[in-house]
């Protein structure tokens, strides 16, 4: 079939094999390699998404086999990476061949390459080079899991909802999973001005493992707004579109207009206060933020007391926040000190960076 570097096909084969998984693919499910006149194609086909990573490589004929995930990487990742391997189909086999004889047995499985369909793209967009990858790395926290309750009452909550402000033309990327929220004002990335659905988190995050974080990605969407088309490289895929409609959150955040409260602290602290409280109460990770006098202070009832600075502003009260979610937010927003505003005493929370709207964040209160 075809000729590769040992460690240039473990690379192709890992990347394929970890964008799998991400993408919520079984290992028991297939993948499918296919020669033409002068690439080899390597394709899987889930429910959410569907790729075809193709690779330039000496090609000694021109066939098709299927086999495993699981079987694929595990004798891939086998061979020798200073080797010239040779894919040889024997049979029902696929032979793994270096030097003279020498020779790792892949097991096949009786089924052809599916027809992978690339729906006719009727618009398309640019994504600058790392803007997949951010996504996929950092909303996964915010999205809703699958098969929970939240998610079954709005499927568009279990991935990333783009949208254009049609006033100045920003991109927002919004993700929530009802008890936390992030909203993103994207720089250098584009979107479709009518295209409301959210993509599925286990397709960007499967797409970041397969497609190269420094070079850009074009997205394209088909005729009736079902499926979006990613192009980057030799790489094709498909996504579906998530159904149903992502909530306007947007009257819930608060800011410096419509707040009766607003705390700042000290970003890097309330990052390590997050840290310390999950460690010391991973069960039940409540934390308590009272007012003291002039004083402000942190408290995990029976177990820890921690004073920590902190500027207030309007009406003051206490209150109870999941560690857990406050350093998710704190830790994507990159300016020194980090304000939370309150919009009632039972709202959810607001946080943002000091004088920056890149990063918008929702967390609800906990009941104290």
């Amino acid at each position: 079939m075809f000729k590769m570097i040992g460690e240039d096909l473990q690379n192709v084969v890992c990347s394929m094999v970890k964008g799998a998984r991400k993408a919520r693919i079984g290992e028991d499910k297939n993948v499918y390699i296919k020669t033409d006149s002068d690439r080899v194609s390597f394709c899987f086909d889930g429910k959410n998404l569907q790729v075809i990573k193709e690779v330039e490589s000496e090609i000694t004929n021109i066939d098709e086999v299927a086999t495993t995930i699981f079987e694929l990487e595990n004798k891939v990742m086998a061979l020798p990476k200073d080797e010239i391997i040779s894919f040889v189909k024997v049979g029902e086999l696929l032979h793994l061949k270096w030097g003279r004889s020498s020779k790792i047995i892949c097991e096949t499985i009786e089924e052809k390459t599916p027809y992978i369909e690339i729906p006719e793209v009727v618009e398309s967009i640019i994504w600058k080079e790392g803007t997949l990858h951010f996504i996929g790395n950092n909303f996964y926290p915010f999205c809703a899991k699958i098969n929970s309750s939240t998610a079954n009452r709005s499927p568009s909550l279990l991935g990333v909802n783009m949208s254009v402000n049609p006033g100045n033309l920003d991109v927002f990327a919004r993700s929530s999973d009802g008890k936390k929220a992030i909203s993103l004002k994207t720089e250098g990335c584009q979107w479709f001005s009518d295209l409301k659905q959210s993509i599925p988190i286990e397709s960007i995050k499967g797409l970041s493992e397969i497609m190269q974080k420094d070079e850009e990605v074009r997205i394209g969407v088909n005729e009736s707004k079902t499926l979006l088309v990613f192009k980057s490289g030799l790489i094709t895929a498909v996504s579906r579109l998530l159904t149903g409609v992502f909530p306007n959150l947007e009257a819930k955040y608060g800011n410096e207009e419509n707040n009766i409260t607003k705390w700042t602290f000290d970003r890097m602290e309330i990052i390590e206060l997050c840290r310390r409280v999950k460690k010391l109460s991973p069960r039940n990770p409540v934390m308590n933020v009272k007012v003291d006098g002039p004083r402000t202070k942190a408290e995990v009832p029976h177990i820890l007391t921690q004073k920590i600075g902190a500027v207030k502003e309007g009406e003051i009260f206490d209150f109870s926040v999941h560690p857990e979610y406050l350093e998710a937010a704190a830790s994507l927003i990159r300016t020194e000190e980090i304000q939370l505003f309150f919009t009632d005493k039972n709202s959810a929370i607001t946080i943002v960076g000091n004088g920056s709207d890149q990063f918008r964040f929702l967390i609800t209160q906990l009941r104290r």
